[in-house]
């Protein structure tokens, strides 16, 4: 029972807190049953909206010319959806001068501060285009969400050729987290043209006393707003230490309406093709409500 609670509080992603007393248990489990999580953070380096997305296809990327005889995900529970990228979709087909995929998905801050062990696993089904030594599939962990250390998770698979389905990956990370009060995790895929990258089931367990996930950290803003509400336009300031992260604007669903990297600590943001409604502004430290009337 213990852990089917807990599954279903980490799937509609609320302040949590479970105790796992000095003995190996699941601390964060998401399956994305009810879409990408409302404060994960989703972008793409070519600013071409070429983005992880959720699905619930059977089977990953078909709509893509070259993807069309893939295998359903075999995903515990890839049946309500899953996060997948397809260079094969975004690509359209093309051969000649296809985009490179760089692209990641991101979770916010973990608290790991009173773990001492700690592995991450999940499932995962790809295929990869065109060149092994340039193909970057990537898991990073970062205590700021700009300094990352990356592995890479294709292995021995190569190029044109299907993953196990599901491969199960399984990382030991005690090393980057125990003991840390700020995690960031992330899945980034650059270097690929064509095909896809599917994965579900994510799951951290903890030697310790408990992980948390709290909004404390992004309703501590540092972001101003003004005009607020507006129509038009807003000018947005930031702090000198955000240069660099990303920002990111979500409507009242939680969808992305815009992302972009932060270059300046203040600039204008054009509103005026916004529909009326509350927005959100999100970096990786902070996060604001505005309103277009």
């Amino acid at each position: 029972m213990k852990t089917n609670l807990s599954s279903l509080l980490f799937s509609f992603f609320v302040l949590f807190s479970i105790s796992c007393h000095s003995q190996t248990d699941t601390a964060y489990y998401q399956d994305f049953s009810n879409g990408f999580p409302k404060y994960w953070t989703l972008f793409d380096a070519n600013y071409m909206d070429y983005n992880w997305h959720w699905s619930d296809d059977p089977a990953p990327g078909i709509e893509g010319p070259f993807s069309a005889n893939n295998d359903t995900f075999r995903a515990q529970s890839a049946w309500n959806g899953y996060i997948m990228i397809s260079g094969d979709i975004y690509n359209s087909g093309s051969t000649s001068n296809p985009i490179m995929m760089n692209a990641y998905f991101q979770t916010p801050s973990m608290d790991f501060s009173e773990v001492s062990a700690s592995t991450i696993e999940w499932s995962q089904y790809f295929r990869y285009c065109c060149n092994y030594s340039t193909i970057k599939m990537e898991f990073g962990i970062s205590e700021d969400g700009n300094n990352w250390s990356y592995r890479t998770l294709h292995g021995t698979v190569i190029p044109n050729d299907y993953s196990s389905n599901p491969n199960i990956k399984s990382l030991n990370i005690t090393n980057e987290v125990a003991g840390k009060s700020k995690i960031y995790l992330r899945w980034y895929l650059r270097g690929a043209s064509h095909y896809f990258w599917a994965i579900d089931d994510i799951l951290i367990k903890t030697t310790g006393e408990v992980i948390t996930i709290t909004e404390q950290e992004i309703n501590n803003t540092s972001i101003h707003v003004f005009p607020n509400p507006s129509n038009e336009s807003i000018n947005i300031s930031l702090e000198s230490n955000q240069i660099g992260e990303v920002l990111q604007i979500y409507n009242s669903l939680g969808q992305i309406v815009e992302s972009m990297v932060i270059h300046n600590t203040s600039f204008v943001l054009n509103t005026s093709h916004y529909a009326k409604g509350i927005y959100y502004i999100r970096t990786t430290s902070s996060k604001i409500q505005f309103i277009i009337e």
